[in-house]
C-alpha cells in the first residue's frame, strides 16, 4: 500500500506518494465511517465502547472492594487491641500506655480508610450511572433489551477478593429509568441509646449505635437565657456504621441537645492526621477534620465557611500560633462557622 511505500523511502519519501496518500485519506475515512454504520457492523463497533466503560467500572469496583477490605481488616485490629487492653489480663503501666497509643493510631487510620472507602464507592456508583445512561447496548445487539425497555444489565465476574455485597456486582445498573439506577448506599440507623445531661449551662448528648460506634456533642456558648451559639464535638467514632456516615452521626446526636442548626462547630484536634497538619503550620481546610466539618454543615442544610484553628473558648488563632500551642502540649481546636440560607436559622 501507499503507507508501506512511503515508509520504505525512509527520511526522504517520494513526494508524489505522500501527496497521493493525503488526497486519498479523507475518502478512506468517509468510507470507513459508512462501513461502521452498516446494520451488520454497528453492534460490533458499539460494543467496543461498552467494553471500555465496563473496564473502567470493574477497576472502580476493584478499588472499592480493596478499600472495604482494608477498613474491615483495620477494624479487626482495633477490636483485637481493645480485647487485650480491656480484657481480664489487661496490661498496666507503660505497657498499657503503649497499647492505648497503638489503639489511638489504629482508630485514626480506621477512620481515614473509612472515608477513603466512601469516596471509592461514590466514584464507582457515578461510573455505573454514567455507563447506564451513555453506553447501553443498541437495541438488536447482543445483551440489549427490547426497544422501549430499560437496558439489560451485564454481570461482571467476581473479583475473587471482594467484600460481601461487592464481588460479582453488576457492571451496569439495573432498575427503572434510563439506564437503571445503582443500588443506594447503606444508610445510618438511629442510635441504640442516647443520653442527654446538663453540664453547667451546656447540654451534652451521647449517642451509641453499638460498643464501637458513638458520638458526643455538647452545646457551646450558651448564654444565661439558654440560647446556644454552636456545637462542641467531643467525640465521633464511626466504628461499624456505614462508611462516610460520621457527619450524619454528629448531626443525629447534636440535635438531641435541642439545637437544630448551630452557628459553628468546635472540637479539639485529637486525631493524628489533623495534628500533623497543625504541626506543619498549615490551615485546616483539607484536613481530615476539616473535610468532616464541611459534610456536617451540608447535612445540617448549611454551607461551611473556611475553618480556622481556635483556642478552647473558640477564638480563632493563626496556623503559626496553633503550631506553637501543639508543640507546647496545649490543646488546639478547630472552628468552622456555618452559613444557612436566609430565613432557615431558628
Amino acid at each position: 500500500g501507499l503507507d508501506a511505500q512511503i515508509a520504505a523511502g525512509g527520511t526522504n519519501p517520494d513526494p508524489a506518494l505522500v501527496a497521493a496518500r493525503d488526497q486519498l485519506r479523507p475518502q478512506v475515512e468517509r468510507l470507513d465511517q459508512l462501513y461502521k454504520a452498516l446494520p451488520e457492523e454497528v453492534g460490533a463497533y458499539g460494543a467496543e465502547g461498552v467494553v471500555r466503560d465496563q473496564a473502567k467500572v470493574l477497576e472502580a469496583e476493584r478499588q472499592a472492594d480493596l478499600a472495604e477490605i482494608a477498613v474491615e481488616q483495620l477494624g479487626q485490629l482495633v477490636e483485637s487491641i481493645e480485647a487485650r487492653l480491656f480484657g481480664e489480663n489487661a496490661p498496666t503501666g507503660e505497657a498499657a500506655e503503649r497499647m492505648r497509643s497503638s489503639r489511638a493510631r489504629a482508630m485514626d487510620r480506621h477512620y481515614a480508610l473509612g472515608e477513603a472507602a466512601a469516596v471509592a464507592r461514590s466514584a464507582r456508583d457515578m461510573l455505573l450511572q454514567l455507563m447506564g445512561m451513555s453506553s447501553a447496548p443498541t437495541p438488536g445487539t447482543p445483551g440489549a433489551a427490547p426497544a422501549g425497555n430499560a437496558p439489560a444489565a451485564t454481570s461482571a465476574p467476581a473479583t475473587g477478593s471482594g467484600s460481601p455485597g461487592h464481588a460479582g456486582a453488576p457492571v451496569a445498573p439495573t432498575g427503572g429509568g434510563p439506564g437503571g439506577t445503582a443500588a443506594p448506599p447503606a444508610r445510618l440507623g438511629t442510635p441504640a441509646t442516647t443520653e442527654v445531661t446538663l453540664e453547667g449551662n451546656e447540654l451534652r448528648a451521647v449517642g451509641s449505635w453499638d460498643e464501637h460506634s458513638h458520638a458526643t456533642v455538647e452545646t457551646h456558648g450558651t448564654d444565661d437565657q439558654g440560647v446556644s451559639a454552636g456545637w462542641k464535638i467531643e467525640d465521633v467514632n464511626r466504628g461499624t456504621n456505614p462508611g462516610g456516615s460520621g457527619a450524619e452521626m454528629v448531626v443525629q446526636v447534636g440535635r438531641q441537645t435541642g439545637v437544630d442548626r448551630p452557628g459553628y462547630l468546635l472540637g479539639e484536634v485529637g486525631n493524628q492526621p489533623t495534628r500533623d497538619v497543625v504541626a506543619q503550620g498549615l490551615p485546616p481546610d483539607g484536613s481530615v477534620l476539616g473535610n468532616l466539618r464541611q459534610r456536617i454543615a451540608q447535612e445540617l442544610g448549611g454551607q461551611a465557611q473556611p475553618s480556622t484553628w481556635a483556642d478552647e473558648v473558640g477564638n480563632p488563632i493563626s496556623p503559626q500560633e496553633a503550631q506553637t500551642r501543639l508543640a507546647a502540649g496545649e490543646p488546639v481546636y478547630l472552628r468552622t462557622d456555618i452559613a444557612y440560607p436566609a430565613g432557615t436559622r431558628p
